[in-house]
């Protein structure tokens, strides 16, 4: 076999190589052994090196502290490679005197070389070379396999779903699911090459973030973040990983959430907000008139005084130095009243004490302190300027229980480096979001109004970023920030309703046309907009429309969008009746082109009753009729009779003629309107995968994500998906289970000891009982007596849990034969075997049963 030329330079990525991964050995064949090649079946592993995946031979040791190891056996590994191999293959090769020998000419000396060291071994044992040897033909190459196709679709505002043909449901994962860690406690000169090799003895690694060169300097420890291709795997490494000693130091690991393009906010409670007096001194001056005392702040406020940034604002207190009054914050220590003096004459200053010079100073040993605590992710100052004089900044943890110890035990205290003024830290839990400037305009009243309500009820405050930029592309960041995670859970469901807007809907139904996807409609949108003050967003992708801004606003946006949705369905229809073989012409070659000119919703074929319905005034029928009539084969019936005829196969649903035919991948062909309707009645029967009903439904190929999505209109096609990923989890129920919050859809993966928090309400769930989190107390049962008066009446009542969810399952009346309506699995009543699709399972039951349960 050739050897691969990809793996000889340690480039080969291949996992299922055609070619050898082996060195070449050297083979002759002697004067009396026959000449018929002879081939191994032996299939040599690829090494580490040559194949590049370090992480195969790691990953069977989970310990991290296995790597330095397994780093000197793979080094160790590629040294011995260099070598000549000492074992020789048992291939025989027939001699070729055209082809070149593997090894150069003038390598291996003859033993009459005078230059040969005659103590020196041989590099090849005498004799293996006795006839040019030569390589093995390669193997044929394997013809490579089609990629099944997959669909990733969001539901549940945060958990996405991975479909694969017939909308079967492959993978799930939910908002309570990471791929995200973050790792504390590192030594500040940790490379990322160090943290990956330990990181990959657990999956695969797609990103490692860490902290600036700047940041390192001034730490004792830094954190990094890690993503992993999947959440099991980030899971594993946070159990592994979190108060293991590596690097010398006892790290800390934990799940992190980073879902930015989320439609639903995620909680923050690992910072601290941190308030301590301002540098310099404080002073007060009074001004003989009002421009003065405006003249002074002009030239004093956000100044940079001898590394001291100046506050300056109009005081109205107990002091009295003249009719009109400034406080200056954050003075050079060594200012004196006649400096202070150059820069506004005033009737009288007052000078208080320097509380200390240094910021920088202040800021490294508050630093410090918390480093003390935990892990710091980040420590950012607010602003050089002090407000009321006090300065603020902010600190992040790696976990929230290290910014409550840091709340705990450092609040209030006053240190030296302060002249023992107090400093004072507040762990703050946040969510943010970040909306379009367009929608930000819109509910600006709403949110100033919402964010006066919070902060006197419970002093959550909200927050506005970025509203520097006011282009069109521009982004607002809102954050809502509150001391107790309870306030921040109570106002977050008020202010997603906000943000995500109002679906304009109908009697429970979404208004849509296809009007509002011409320009003419889009203009309209715009008018409505501009008119009623509300935002209006067209979402061509899923056929609707949103509201966002106030109430009165919504309301006249809605008023006048139905108005006009009303008008467009007012619209005279003209109908035009046609042969059923000028309908397929029609359906095949001009429905498309007729969408286009007219509007799809303007245009209904009615196969039933052959008639091409327009819908508009009398010029859009003309319209139409010119365009029909620009092809003179739908004109003579006669002319295309041929080409029109259709096909003699039969519709596998309804068992008549193929009309308008849909042709599906494995070959078989169904009606188009027979296929419409099997796709739909999946949603309320649950029947996934679709497979394909030919060869009197044993065909069972799954139907193409692509020939649904063609079928079925953007509204029916997600609630398609909302009913595959429903009947995936109903089917699962030791796997994922609903959050106890009321009102709340979201669902999550069972893990006994470990305490959640859902995404969308904020509520921690403890696992282990599936209720809200005790705070580490006992579980409690307090449904424990009636589960077993529901096993009393079970048993009294001969029902059976469905073997493929547990389901209970009582059997009335009729046959054995029973399918399960949360799961569809097909059972046996009598001994609980199931069969796949129901095949096979009647004669089971006559020949293991005696019969199929209705013979009595």
């Amino acid at each position: 076999m050739q050897v691969c030329p990809d793996w000889l330079h340690g480039e080969c990525i291949w996992e299922n190589c055609v070619y050898l991964h082996e060195r070449p050995s050297l083979v002759t064949v002697g004067e009396n052994e026959s000449t018929t090649p002879q081939v191994s079946n032996v299939r040599h592993s690829t090494t580490p090196a040559a194949s590049g995946n370090t992480t195969s031979a790691v990953r069977q040791n989970r310990k991290p502290q296995v790597v330095e190891s397994q780093i000197m056996n793979r080094q160790s590994s590629n040294v011995n490679q260099s070598r000549p191999s000492a074992s020789v293959s048992t291939i025989k090769t027939a001699p070729a005197a055209h082809e070149a020998p593997l090894v150069p000419p003038g390598l291996l000396r003859s033993p009459s070389d005078s230059s040969a060291s005659s103590s020196s071994a041989p590099l090849v044992p005498p004799g293996l070379l006795a006839r040019p040897p030569v390589y093995c033909p390669p193997a044929p190459l394997e013809a490579p396999t089609k990629p099944r196709e997959t669909l990733i679709i969001t539901v549940l505002t945060s958990t996405r779903v991975t479909l694969g043909p017939g909308l079967e449901v492959l993978d799930v994962r939910t908002g309570f699911e990471s791929s995200w860690i973050l790792l504390g406690n590192l030594p500040p000169d940790v490379t990322e090459r160090d943290i990956r090799s330990v990181a990959e003895c657990y999956g695969e690694v797609h990103k490692i973030g860490l902290p600036g060169d700047d940041r390192r300097k001034r730490a004792k420890s830094i954190a990094a973040k890690i993503e992993f291709a999947t959440p099991d795997e980030a899971a594993e490494a946070v159990e592994n990983l979190h108060g293991v000693d590596v690097f010398s130091r006892t790290i800390i690991a934990r799940l992190a959430l980073f879902n930015e393009r989320s439609k639903t906010g995620e909680l923050r409670n690992c910072s601290v907000r941190i308030e301590f007096p301002a540098p310099g001194k404080i002073a007060y001056a009074g001004y003989a008139t009002e421009g003065e005392a405006e003249w002074a702040i002009a030239a004093l406020h956000k100044t940079t005084i001898r590394d001291q940034t100046i506050s300056a604002a109009f005081y109205e207190g107990p002091h009295k130095l003249g009719p009109f009054m400034v406080k200056f914050e954050g003075l050079p220590a060594d200012m004196d009243t006649q400096e202070l003096q150059s820069y506004g004459i005033a009737e009288g200053c007052m000078l208080g004490h320097a509380a200390y010079q240094s910021l920088d100073e202040v800021l490294t040993k508050i630093r410090s302190i918390l480093e003390d605590f935990g892990d710091l992710v980040s420590f950012e100052l607010h602003s050089r300027i002090p407000r009321n004089g006090k300065i603020r900044a902010w600190a992040r943890f790696v976990d929230p229980q290290s910014a409550e110890a840091a709340q705990r035990n450092f609040n209030g205290r006053k240190p030296s480096f302060l002249d023992n003024e107090r400093v004072y830290l507040t762990q703050v839990h946040t969510v943010s979001y970040s909306i379009s400037q367009e929608l930000y305009v819109s509910l600006a009243s709403d949110l100033d109004s919402f964010q006066r309500f919070t902060f006197l009820q419970s002093r959550v405050t909200l927050s506005i970023f970025d509203l520097h930029s006011r282009d069109s592309g521009s982004r607002v960041k809102i954050r809502m920030s509150g001391r107790g995670e309870d306030a921040i859970r109570r106002y977050k469901p008020l202010l997603e309703k906000m943000l995500n807007g109002e679906k304009l809907e109908l009697d429970g139904v979404v208004v849509w046309d296809t009007f509002f996807t011409t320009p003419a409609g889009i203009a309209f949108i715009h008018a409505v907009s501009r008119v009623s003050k509300a935002y209006v967003r067209i979402d061509d992708r899923r056929d609707s429309i949103t509201m966002y801004g106030s109430t009165a606003a919504r309301q006249e946006a809605r008023r006048r969008i139905i108005d006009h949705v009303y008008v467009l369905r007012a619209r005279h229809s003209y109908s035009l009746q046609l042969s059923g073989r000028l309908i397929s012409q029609l359906l095949t070659t001009h429905l498309t082109l007729l969408h286009e000119e007219i509007g799809s919703d303007n245009v209904v074929v009615d196969i039933t009753k052959l008639r091409l319905i327009i819908r508009g005034n009398q010029k859009t029928f003309e319209h139409a009729l010119r365009i029909l009539a620009r092809n003179a084969e739908l004109g003579d019936e006669g002319q295309t009779d041929a080409r029109l005829r259709q096909s003699t196969v039969d519709c596998p649903i309804c068992f008549n003629e193929v009309v308008i035919p849909v042709t599906l991948e494995c070959g078989h062909q169904a009606c188009r309107t027979c296929m419409v309707r099997y796709i739909k009645s999946a949603a309320d029967l649950q029947t996934f995968p679709l497979t394909c009903l030919g060869n009197d439904a044993t065909c069972g190929k799954p139907v193409s994500l692509w020939t649904i999505r063609e079928l079925l209109s953007k509204s029916d096609f997600k609630n398609l998906v909302d009913a595959s990923f429903r009947q995936y989890v109903q089917a699962r129920p030791r796997e994922f289970r609903y959050c106890p919050s009321a009102d709340c859809p979201q669902v999550y993966r069972g893990a006994r000891g470990k305490v959640l928090q859902c995404p969308s309400c904020l509520v921690r769930i403890c696992s282990t009982c599936n209720k809200e989190d005790h705070g580490g107390t006992k579980c409690k049962r307090p449904y424990e007596d009636d589960e077993e008066l529901f096993q009393k009446w079970r048993n009294a009542h001969d029902v059976k849990s469905c073997p493929g969810c547990e389901a209970p399952i009582e059997k009335n009346e009729g046959c054995n034969h029973l399918t399960c309506s949360q799961c569809h699995t097909h059972i046996c009543w009598v001994c609980l075997k199931t069969f796949a699709r129901g095949f096979g399972i009647y004669e089971h039951m006559k020949v293991s049963h005696g019969g199929i349960g209705l013979e009595d």
